[in-house]
């Protein structure tokens, strides 16, 4: 079979590298542009060309790979709160249209040395590219087909490597906070700490690593580490899931009057009503851990009244119950306390709350992200 035949096996699935029509030969080129010499080219100038066209195929790679870098790290991240509170649409095209733009612009520019490059082999007359081969000439070599071929193979290696190495990049990436996690609960926190920082460095608005990078500090003891970690982690998640952890590490450096002041600041600052219970919820459980009881019960009792009026809350009203029970026994009210622990007790059998009663009532970091 000769060149040409052979490449017809190929022509409706990738496009062509050159061909022949008479007494002209095609080159091809970037974006589906093809150049057409009045001559017949040999081989030892096609594979000339087609070196040259791979090598500078390589370069608008490297070259649109350094842009999409250099835009995430000094534009998109860097304006992420103000770029998220865009329209959807809108969102994804200022994220995606500069990625396009990365890509397309260095093809212009290789596209220009292209040209500039094939004019050394004479004048040619610029053509559409299509995925159809010009007529077969005779003008073929069975040498000149295994060199296509090769070609074929070697950037499809090429295509299916980067495709891997992406996978495997994303792979390793969503399993950092899972990892981490996983780190923390068996205490090793100075490696969970730097499996964060990996995960902060390849994306800095993952409010989540922030948030297992605040939880590593907080039991290596740099507790002002891990507030400012929290509040990088509010500030990206643009929710306030991670404040209740964030105040158990103001209890190590504020004073009690200062952590109260902050929680009436949180409560205020709160639009969504559910975000506001529970911000009171974290305060009742603080005022509770410094033997307020009266305080931490009033509060206990707005939630549970909020609970029945059938308010939308973002913690179990099962250990709402528990502890507002558990706050009765400390003022001496048994009979609350015991009708509390027992509706407790109904709404989740497995809790065990009697028997794990630490478990639900220290102050301590929740780690529910």
């Amino acid at each position: 079979m000769n060149i040409l035949g052979s490449l017809n096996l190929y022509a409706n699935n990738i496009r062509y590298y050159y061909g022949f029509d008479r007494n002209s030969t095609f080159v091809r080129g970037f974006l589906k542009q093809s150049y057409k010499f009045s001559r017949l080219l040999s081989e030892k100038e096609l594979f000339a060309i087609d070196k040259k066209f791979s090598f500078l195929s390589f370069v608008a790679m490297v070259f649109s790979v350094i842009l999409i870098i250099l835009y995430l790290y000094l534009i998109f991240f860097n304006f992420y709160l103000e770029i998220q509170k865009f329209p959807p649409f809108l969102f994804a095209l200022t994220l995606t249209f500069p990625m396009f733009l990365a890509v397309v612009c260095p093809l212009f520019l290789v596209a220009q040395k292209y040209e500039a490059y094939l004019k050394t082999y004479g004048d040619y007359q610029k053509e559409k590219q299509t995925f159809r081969l010009p007529p077969n000439s005779g003008k073929n070599t069975v040498a000149g087909f295994e060199f296509h071929k090769q070609r074929i193979i070697n950037e499809s290696l090429i295509g299916l490597c980067v495709i891997l190495a992406f996978t495997f990049f994303a792979l390793f990436f969503n399993a950092i906070p899972r990892v981490s996690k996983d780190l923390i609960k068996k205490g090793n926190y100075k490696l969970a700490l730097l499996l964060s920082d990996v995960g902060i460095k390849i994306s800095p608005v993952s409010s989540i690593n922030y948030g297992h990078r605040a939880v590593a500090k907080y039991y290596l003891k740099d507790y002002s580490g891990a507030a400012s970690d929290y509040e990088m982690a509010n500030k990206y998640s643009q929710d306030p899931v991670y404040d209740a952890d964030l105040f158990v590490v103001k209890s190590k450096i504020l004073t009690k009057e200062q952590l109260l002041n902050e929680y009436d600041k949180s409560i205020n600052a709160q639009v969504d009503k559910y975000d506001k219970y529970s911000a009171i919820y974290s305060k009742a459980n603080y005022l509770y851990s410094v033997g307020d009881y009266q305080a931490a019960l009033n509060y206990y009792n707005e939630l549970v009244v909020a609970y029945l009026k059938g308010e939308k809350i973002m913690f179990s009203p099962a250990t709402l119950y528990f502890k507002r029970g558990s706050t009765y026994s400390k003022l001496g009210n048994a009979n609350a306390s015991q009708k509390d622990i027992k509706i407790a007790e109904s709404m989740c059998v497995d809790c065990n709350y009697s028997k794990n009663p630490s478990v639900w009532l220290d102050y301590t970091l929740s780690m529910d992200y």
